[in-house]
Formats: structure tokens, C-alpha cells, sequence
């Protein structure tokens, strides 16, 4: 803060607001101590981000508050970790996935590092996992892990992203790695059985019964053992050395009577005994004849050695079969590979790795409540089976790869359309082509469906149209119609158009029919349109169409009537065709004389000099417009104009004044004026005469008063004017000699305090006889009208009027005319106020104006008496010995007493030794003791400032004083209310 205005600075600080401009009462403000010089503050903590804030400093002393140039700033948006979800583990293996994640947000700051982490145990981070980069920035990102993973091992993963502010993680997922060297495929199982009868069986293979006596019925009673179980073996024996395939047939009997044992577990699976005892147990499960067959199956491989332990993959597979019929189980081995296939789908692959081609294989079950009705058959097991391919129509195309091919083989068919065909798809549904299918039992037949192709469609659409219609106006013709192409081949009609024409309404497109209408512009003749219609191939059809168009000519108006002294105006033409125009009278004459369409002509009128009215008639291409001209009407009419509007205002007696009459004659026929009366006072240079139609004639009228007094009267003019005597005001006052007036208005005191009141004398002085007098006064903004005393007038201000103050004399006192008035101060006020006073005299005429002197009147704040330097509101020995050095001031040995304005000084004042006593002088403001403001201190100015400085309290001189108005300084002793 680099000044304090001459007052203590009692506060400091900064505003600031979203808004601009802040104050203290509309913006928040930190104070920041006080008194001049640099400063400072802290914002922590209120300021929102990513907003834009408006500052100023301020600071307060005695006279108000003043603010500094605005400043601005926006405050920063604060920078978030990144959002990142996880995506699912894909394509996994024993050894390796593929992982990733998407980065949604880089929350505020750009994303530097992305990935996946991973780790066997949960919410891994880069720290405590391993980590792999996959690059950075937002979006969706995924990487290939090939390699680094453990067979059968949980793995749980999180993406990641980091920014400035930090890593972020996504949801944890997690997925499990299959074991190596056992490959297991389930699709569709029939797993859950409940009980299996043995059938004899043929020489393609040979089921041995093993723990159990399968042979009719096999039950398990309520009492039975946990782990009664039994298992149905193919012997070493009975398996045919090489690649070998055996089926067997199985349904389920539900004969269960016992509510207590609805259900039971039992699994079906592949067993192999002896060598390795490898168990492949497919639908090891609970199963429940009341809700019927399982959807699902659990599948896990298992091997004997001193317990049965799992050592390859173990999950829940979905299954599909029908446990009232009979359904086929296959087992086949091909080299070392074994497959189990469920009515020739295959439900499971395995590598004899355990029993390096030998040991048994079969199925088993395994009870623990209670079983019946066991039955199993096994039928003859052929080797081999024949696919047959059909082309549906035969014509259509062929089907290659069929045959007869081993049992459970996988074999590709392919379909081949024949020329004028399609391939459509094959009958069970699957559209694949080729396609793969594996070789059932008993060989199937594929049928493949084909489509005619049809023959390209080389022709447009059919275009129908309903007719040709002319326009009443002959400017267009419409027509409609429709276009359509589902004849030949369906392809739709693709547009219809006009060809070489702009149609209204086209061009149009449909499907296989469009409905269509086009209004095509024309002119009168003969025209040949094309309609032009194309299918969706680019195929048109080109359908002619013939129309005459008559011509058509219309006028509007179609009449006109023109005054008696001319005119001129427009016919517009509607016309599909060329055209001339005409007029039968020379007095009507029209342009242009021909055209071609749309048009207009102007027809010019002369004026009709007889009294009877004329006709003419217009032809424009035979079509008639009737014009009739109004008769001539001879018309005498007058009037009066004044250069002066007939007041010739205040004219000295003796004097004269002139003006100018304007008498105009707007008729159409000559005016006679017979002559013109003047009243008292008043005469003219011209009296009678003609004056011709549309002409005007100039009289000076000249104003010679003879006495003091107003002349009023009427100008009259007589003639011979159709609407009569005209007559005109007039007015002039005479007065008797010269007059002028002149104001003066003068603060009473020294000024004005802010809260209280101040006095204005004000003095107007005139000569001559008056017969009105006015005062008006602008007021600063917020002063208002306290009262009044001395020759105020017979009208004079409200208590309480603001800005502009009126006083008025009806009743009119002697020059020179002295009145006060006081004046409310508000509080607020601060530095110097001007007031400005007009006053106005009226004698008779025109009014006399006169600013009021000074013009502006300044009147100054009286906040201090000029003597108390230190501003304390007291005068001190030192500070009354200030105004002793001023009244001593002396030229040469005589004593002045004179002082003047001097900057730089404890006072703002300095003695004058160069001024003498009897000179006048104005200064810019006057010292407080100079209470009659001639720029001297007197004695008696003296004493008043000693009598200040005597001021005591009880017997304690304190030389204290405050504002008062209407004392002869402004201010009175004593302490301040």
C-alpha cells in the first residue's frame, strides 16, 4: 500500500469472488494488519478447483475504502489415480493365458505404465506379483503369457495402471491351469445310471463281469454297504489287438417303490484294471428319478495305487440323453489314443499313457443307496460305416466325400452347386460347407440343399400412368401414375423421373411398386414428356407422354379509376405465352408494349382537364382492362404560414419587428384575395391581389408597439378560397427601456460536515420592472432540502427534495431579493461538492437568465479546524501559536494579517507579505479561522481560534472542539457528541 490518503490506515487486506470486481460487502476478504507498505496472506484450504477467482487488495482509513487494479487466476483440477477394470482369462493352458484389462480414465494425468499383475496368492500388486507391461495411455490392452505358468495351479490377476498420482489396480480374477499329458473333450454326456442288466454278448467283443453279479437284476437294499459297487470289465482277451472299436447299448428302469430311496450316486466311466488301475470316471453324481435326468456331469481322471488319487482334470461338463431309451456308448483306440463317443458324439479323448497299450477297460458303477433294474447289452460292433451324400433337388449339385469309413473317424463333406444352382445350406440344419462329421455307428446320409439361381433381369419396370392434367393457370402439367418391377425377378423399382425436366414431386423410389406424381412446368404448346423408370439393376423404361397447352393470359387488376389529374400505376400480367399490350387513348399510354410470362406494365395518366370524366381501354393479348379518369373539379384552397408562428415576442417601444406570412393557394383554379385586416399594432406590404393554382404569395407584417403592453390579435385574409376566410394568431408585447438581473449565492461557514447540515445565502439583484422571478438550484447526489428563511418566494422546495431545487415570485419584491436555505448532508459524503443556481427574471417578454456566481459554488468537507495540524479535535499551545504567525503576517511595518494556500506546510497555509491589507484576493480554500473568507485573519478571527483553545473541562484546560453549523467558523468548543 503505497499512500494512506492523509488519513491512518485501519485496515488491509485482498477480496477476491468468482465474480469481478469484488468489494468487501459482495466478495470474501482477508485482513492482512494495517498501516502503509507491502503485505501478504495464504489461501489454504477455501478455494474450489479447476475455478477462476477475481483479487483485489483494499484498504480503509477515515474517508473510506479504496481498492487495487483486479487480478485473476484459476486454480488447478487435482490429478486422480486411473480407472482400470480386468478382463477374464482366455485361452489357458497348462503353461500359459491370455490376460488384459481397459483403462477407462487416466484420471486427469497421463497414463505412463499398464499392464496385468499376476500371483498365487490374491490382490497381487507390482511389488508383490509379477508384473508384465503392455504398454500406456487409456483404451483396451491384452497379453499373451506363454510359458512362465505351473500345470494345476490357481493364479489370481489384477490389471493395473499407473499416472502421476499413482497405480491403480482392477478387479481381482483368478483361473486355475489344466494338468499336462492327459487331454480330456466333453461335450454332451449321458452319465447318471441308475442300474445295468447284463445281455449276452456277441463275438465282436466280450464284457466280463468284475465285482459284482450284473447278470438280471442287481438291487441294493437300505441295509446294504456304502460302498456296495460293481463293474462291468472288456477283457484283455476279448479287445482286438490294433486299432479296435467296441459299442455297448444302455438305458435305465425306474422300478424304485421305496419314497425313502428316490435317488442314488452313481458314476459312469471308463476302468481299467491291473496294470495301472487308471480310472476315468465321467458323472460321478446324485441321481433323482422324481426331477428327472441330470443336466450336468462331473468328469475327473484317477488312477489305483495304494488309493485313488487324481491326477489329471476334474470339472462339470453339460449333458443331453434320453434315459428311457436305449443310448450307445463306444469305446475306440486308435495307436495309443482312446476316444469315448455318446450316440457318435464324441465325449472323450485320452492318450493310454498309464498302460502303454495293454490292461482293461469298461465301464463301472458306484452305489450308495439304491439301485435296480441293471441292463446292458452289447450288440454287434461294426467296425466300419457308409456316408451317404443327397442333393436336394438331384439336379441342384453334387456331395463329395462320402463312403464307407471306420466307426468314429472324422470325415469332410462338400457340396457343389451345379451351374444355374446355389448352395443353401444341408438339411439337419448346419450351413457350414465343407463341413466335418465323425462316422456314427450304422453310417447316416447328409442331404444337401440347393436353389435355382434365376436369369438376370435385363428389363425395366411397367409404368402405368392415370392421365395428364393442365394447370388452370397453363404453367404446369401433372401426372401420376405407378411403376413396378416385382415381375421380373423382384429388384425393385430403384427411381422414376422426368427425363430433361425439373418435376415437382420426382424423382421417387419404391420396393416393388412406387407410386408416383409429377407436376412438370410448361408453357402453352405442344410437349412431349418421358417418363423414366429404373429397377434397382440400373434397367430403364422410357414411357412417352403427349400434352397440348392452351395459352393463358390473366390482368389484375382487372379495372382501374385514375384522379382528374393523372396517374400513373401497374397491371401485372399471369401469362403461360408471349404477349403485346395497347391502350385505345393517347392520354393512357402504357410501357412495355409487349412480353413474354409473368409481367407488369405501368399505364401513365395525364391529367383531365374537363369537368366530365374519359375512358380508355387496355389490351394485353386480347385480354381487356378498363381504365375511367375522375372529371376535372376547379378548387380555390387557402392557407397561412407564419416564419415566426405569429409571435413577435418583447419590442421596445419605438422599435419595430417583422415577420413573414405565407399565403398559399393549393388548389386548382386562381385565388382572388379582396384584402387583409391587421389588429392594433400590426400592418402588412401587401393587401389584395390574384394568386394563381399552386402558387403562394410573401407579406411582411411589421410589429410596432406604442406602449408598454401585450398586442394579441387575429390576422384575417379574405378572398374568394373554396373553404373560406382564413385567418392566423399574432402576439407581441412592447416594453419600456432596457433591463438585466445577475445572482450570487456563498457557503455560510466554512463547509459542510458529513451527517449534519449546511447553509447557502444567495443574493438576485435586477433592473427594470419585473414581473416574475425564479431560482433553481442542482443539489449533489444524496443532498436534499432542509429549509428556508429570508425572501424565499411564493413557492419554494419540500423538505426532503433531492436534485433539483425551484423557487418562484408572484408576488414580486424589490431588486435586490436575499433568501438562505439549508441543505441535509449525508453521512457518506466525501470530498468536494459544487452546487449551480440559475436565476431567471421575467419583464413581459422572452425571460431573463442568469448564473448564479460562483458558478459552480464549491463547497469544501469540514472534517478538522484548519488550526488542529495533528487532527486530534484539539488545538494545542503550539498549534494556536500557527494562527498567531499568520494574524502577525505584516507588508513592510504594517500588519496584515494576510495568509495564502501553500502546499508542504503542518497547515496547507503560509503568510502572504506580499499582499496589502486592502487587497482583494479568492483562494482555493480558506483557513478556518477566516470566517468571512477574505483571505486576513483579524482579531477578532483570532480570539474566536484562542477561544477555541481555551476551551477546559472542569479546571483542565483541553482546548477541545467539534463540527457545529451556523457558528461564524463552522465549529464550536467542547468535545464531539
Amino acid at each position: 500500500m503505497t499512500s494512506d490518503g492523509g488519513a491512518t490506515v485501519t485496515q488491509r487486506g485482498i477480496v477476491y469472488s468468482t465474480a469481478q470486481n469484488p468489494t468487501t460487502s459482495s466478495g470474501t476478504f482477508v485482513t492482512a494488519g494495517s498501516g502503509t507498505g507491502s503485505f501478504s496472506t495464504v489461501l489454504n484450504g477455501p478455494l474450489s478447483p479447476g475455478t477462476t477467482y477475481y483479487v483485489r487488495a483494499f484498504a480503509t482509513n477515515s474517508a473510506g475504502t479504496a481498492y487495487g487494479d483486479q487480478i485473476n487466476f484459476t486454480t488447478s483440477i487435482p490429478v486422480t489415480s486411473p480407472t482400470v477394470t480386468t478382463t477374464a482369462a482366455s485361452s489357458v493352458n497348462a503353461t500359459g493365458a491370455t490376460l488384459g484389462g481397459n483403462v477407462t480414465s487416466d484420471g486427469g494425468a497421463t497414463v505412463t505404465q499398464r499392464g496385468i499383475v499376476y500371483s498365487t496368492a490374491q490382490n497381487p500388486t507390482t511389488s508383490s506379483g509379477t508384473f508384465v507391461t503392455v504398454g500406456s495411455g487409456t483404451g483396451s490392452f491384452s497379453t499373451v503369457l506363454n510359458g512362465p505358468l505351473s500345470p494345476g495351479t490357481t493364479y489370481y490377476v489384477r490389471a493395473f495402471a499407473t499416472n502421476f498420482a499413482g497405480t491403480a489396480y482392477g478387479d481381482q480374477i483368478n483361473f486355475t491351469t489344466p494338468t499336462e499329458n492327459h487331454v480330456l473333450f466333453a461335450d454332451d454326456f449321458s452319465g447318471t445310471l441308475s442300474g445295468w442288466t447284463a445281455m449276452p454278448s456277441d463275438a465282436g467283443a466280450s464284457w466280463q463281469i468284475q465285482n459284482g453279479n450284473l447278470i438280471g437284476d442287481y438291487t441294493i437294499g437300505a441295509g446294504s454297504s456304502f460302498n456296495t459297487q460293481g463293474f462291468l470289465l472288456l477283457n484283455d482277451a476279448n479287445q482286438p489287438s490294433g486299432d479296435w472299436s467296441a459299442s455297448v447299448d444302455f438305458t435305465v428302469v425306474n422300478d424304485l417303490t421305496d419314497p425313502a430311496f428316490k435317488s442314488a450316486n452313481v458314476g459312469f466311466g471308463l476302468w481299467v484294471n491291473e496294470s495301472s488301475k487308471l480310472n476315468i470316471t465321467l458323472g460321478y453324481a446324485q441321481w433323482d428319478w422324481t426331477v428327472g435326468p441330470r443336466t450336468t456331469v462331473d468328469v475327473s481322471v484317477s488312477r489305483w495305487t495304494s488309493f485313488w488319487d487324481t491326477v489329471g482334470l476334474e470339472r462339470t461338463v453339460p449333458i443331453n440323453w434320453n434315459p428311457s431309451a436305449w443310448n450307445t456308448a463306444t469305446l475306440t483306440k486308435t495307436g495309443a489314443a482312446y476316444r469315448v463317443l455318446l450316440n457318435g458324439t464324441e465325449i472323450l479323448a485320452f492318450t493310454d499313457t498309464w498302460l502303454n497299450g495293454a490292461g482293461k477297460l469298461g465301464f463301472h458303477t458306484y452305489g450308495t443307496k439304491k439301485l435296480d433294474n441293471f441292463r446292458l447289452e452289447t450288440p454287434t460292433v461294426p467296425t466300419n460305416a457308409t456316408i451317404t451324400g443327397v442333393a436336394n433337388p438331384s439336379a441342384g449339385g453334387t456331395v463329395a466325400g462320402t463312403g464307407t469309413f471306420a466307426v468314429g473317424s472324422t470325415q469332410t463333406l462338400t457340396a457343389t452347386a451345379n451351374a444355374g444352382y446355389t448352395f443353401t445350406g444341408w438339411a439337419d440344419g448346419n450351413t457350414s460347407n465343407p463341413r466335418q462329421i465323425v462316422v456314427p455307428v450304422g453310417g447316416a446320409t447328409y442331404t444337401a440343399s440347393f436353389a435355382v439361381v434365376p436369369p438376370p433381369d435385363t428389363q425395366g419396370p411397367d409404368v402405368a400412368v392415370g392421365g395428364a392434367v393442365v394447370a388452370t393457370n397453363g404453367k404446369s402439367v401433372t401426372v401420376s401414375g405407378t411403376a413396378s418391377d416385382s415381375g421380373r425377378g423382384g429388384n425393385g423399382v430403384a427411381s422414376v423421373e422426368v427425363a430433361g425436366a425439373a418435376a415437382t414431386g420426382l424423382p421417387v423410389s419404391g420396393d416393388a411398386t412406387a407410386n408416383w406424381t409429377a407436376t412438370i412446368p410448361v408453357s402453352a404448346g405442344a410437349h412431349a414428356i418421358s417418363i423414366v423408370a429404373t429397377d434397382s439393376l440400373g434397367n430403364p423404361t422410357t414411357t412417352p407422354i403427349s400434352v397440348t397447352v392452351p395459352s393463358v393470359i390473366s390482368l389484375s387488376p382487372g379495372a382501374h379509376t385514375a384522379p382528374a389529374a393523372g396517374d400513373s400505376y401497374t397491371i401485372s400480367v399471369a401469362a403461360n405465352t408471349t404477349w403485346t399490350a395497347a391502350s385505345d387513348q393517347t392520354w393512357a399510354t402504357v410501357s412495355p408494349a409487349s412480353g413474354s410470362g409473368d409481367g407488369s406494365i405501368v399505364v401513365a395518366v395525364s391529367a383531365n382537364p374537363a369537368t366530365v370524366s374519359r375512358t380508355a381501354a387496355i389490351s394485353v393479348g386480347g385480354q381487356a382492362h378498363s381504365l375511367t379518369q375522375s372529371p376535372f373539379t376547379p378548387s380555390r384552397l387557402i392557407s397561412l404560414a407564419w416564419s415566426n408562428n405569429g409571435v413577435f415576442g418583447e419590442v421596445a417601444i419605438g422599435s419595430t419587428s417583422t415577420a413573414q406570412l405565407t399565403i398559399s393557394n393549393a388548389g386548382n383554379s386562381s385565388l382572388t384575395v379582396a384584402g387583409i385586416t391587421y389588429p392594433e399594432g400590426y400592418s402588412g406590404n401587401w393587401s389584395a391581389g390574384i394568386i394563381a393554382a399552386g402558387a403562394f404569395q410573401l407579406v411582411t407584417v411589421t410589429f410596432a408597439p406604442s406602449a408598454d403592453a401585450h398586442y394579441v390579435g387575429g390576422v384575417s385574409v379574405n378572398s374568394d378560397a373554396t373553404d373560406g376566410v382564413a385567418a392566423t394568431p399574432v402576439s407581441g408585447t412592447g416594453i419600456a427601456g432596457s433591463s438585466n438581473a445577475s445572482a450570487a449565492h456563498a457557503v455560510a461557514g466554512p463547509g459542510y460536515v458529513p451527517g449534519s447540515t449546511v447553509t447557502i445565502s444567495n443574493t438576485l439583484t435586477y433592473t427594470g420592472t419585473a414581473t416574475g422571478l425564479g431560482w433553481q438550484v442542482l443539489l449533489p447526489a444524496g443532498w436534499s432540502y432542509a429549509s428556508g428563511a429570508g425572501s424565499e418566494g411564493d413557492v419554494k422546495p419540500s423538505a426532503g427534495t433531492t436534485d433539483l431545487l425551484e423557487w418562484a415570485w408572484t408576488s414580486i419584491p424589490a431588486s435586490p431579493v436575499a433568501f438562505t436555505y439549508t441543505l441535509n448532508v449525508p453521512a457518506s459524503a466525501t470530498g468536494d461538492k459544487t452546487l449551480a443556481a440559475l436565476a431567471i427574471v421575467r419583464q413581459g417578454g422572452s425571460p431573463i437568465q442568469a448564473l448564479a456566481t460562483p458558478d459552480p459554488l464549491t463547497v469544501h468537507p469540514v472534517i478538522h479546524h484548519a488550526a488542529d495540524t495533528n487532527k486530534d479535535w484539539k488545538i494545542s499551545l503550539l498549534e494556536l501559536t500557527r494562527v498567531i504567525e499568520l494574524y502577525n503576517t505584516r507588508s513592510g511595518t504594517a500588519r496584515t494579517g494576510c495568509y495564502q494556500v501553500q502546499d508542504g506546510t503542518e497547515d496547507g497555509f503560509a503568510p502572504d507579505s506580499n499582499r496589502a491589507a486592502n487587497a482583494s484576493v479568492t483562494l482555493a480554500h480558506y483557513h478556518s479561522a477566516d470566517t468571512n473568507h477574505d483571505g486576513k485573519l483579524s482579531l477578532l478571527e483570532l480570539t474566536r481560534a484562542i477561544e477555541i483553545y481555551n476551551y477546559r473541562s472542569g479546571t483542565t484546560r483541553t482546548g477541545q472542539y467539534r463540527a457545529q453549523t451556523g457558528t461564524e467558523d463552522g465549529f464550536a468548543p467542547g468535545p464531539a457528541a
